[in-house]
C-alpha cells in the first residue's frame, strides 16, 4: 500500500504542479487489530518515504462496534489524530469518509429505529465539529480537521 501511495503521490503532484491532493485510502478503525495494522502502515517506508510524507489528507472510517454510539466514533477519530501526531503528521487533515451505527458484520446489522439512526448522525456531526473538525458536507459527513 505504501508503495502505491508513494507512486500515486509523485504522479498527482507532477500532473498538478503540486496543487493536487493525495488522500490516504480510508481504513476502518473500529477493532484493535485494525488500529495495529494502521499504526504499522503509517510507519512503513518505500523508497525512503513514509506514508505520512506522501499524503495530504488521512482518511478513516471510524465505525464503532454495533452496540456503541457517536461518542465512540469520536474516540476513534481522536485515536487516529494521536497516531498521526506520533508519526509526525500533526498538520495533516483528517477526513471521516463514512460512518455506520449498528453494524454487526458485513452482512448483518442491528435494527435501529429511524429516530435512533437520525439522532446518531446528528450527534456524530455535532461531536466532530465540536472537536474542531470542519469542511463537513453530506448527510454522514465528510469532515477534515485543521488541527
Amino acid at each position: 500500500m505504501v508503495q502505491m501511495m508513494v507512486l500515486a503521490y509523485n504522479e498527482v503532484k507532477a500532473a498538478t504542479a503540486g496543487a493536487g491532493k493525495v488522500v490516504s485510502p480510508a481504513c476502518p478503525i473500529r477493532l484493535s487489530s485494525q488500529k495495529t495494522y494502521l499504526t504499522g502502515l503509517y510507519g512503513t517506508a518505500y523508497s525512503g518515504k513514509k506514508l505520512t510524507n506522501v499524503i495530504d489528507v488521512g482518511a478513516i472510517n471510524p465505525y464503532p462496534t454495533a452496540s456503541q454510539t457517536p461518542e465512540n466514533t469520536l474516540a476513534n477519530v481522536k485515536w487516529f489524530r494521536t497516531m498521526l501526531n506520533n508519526k509526525g503528521a500533526k498538520t495533516k487533515p483528517i477526513w471521516v469518509t463514512e460512518v455506520n451505527y449498528g453494524m454487526v458484520s458485513m452482512t448483518s446489522a442491528l435494527d435501529l429505529p429511524d429516530a435512533t439512526q437520525q439522532s446518531f448522525i446528528v450527534r456524530n456531526n455535532v461531536l466532530l465539529v465540536a472537536q474542531a473538525f470542519s469542511e463537513c458536507s453530506g448527510l454522514a459527513g465528510t469532515c477534515g480537521t485543521r488541527a
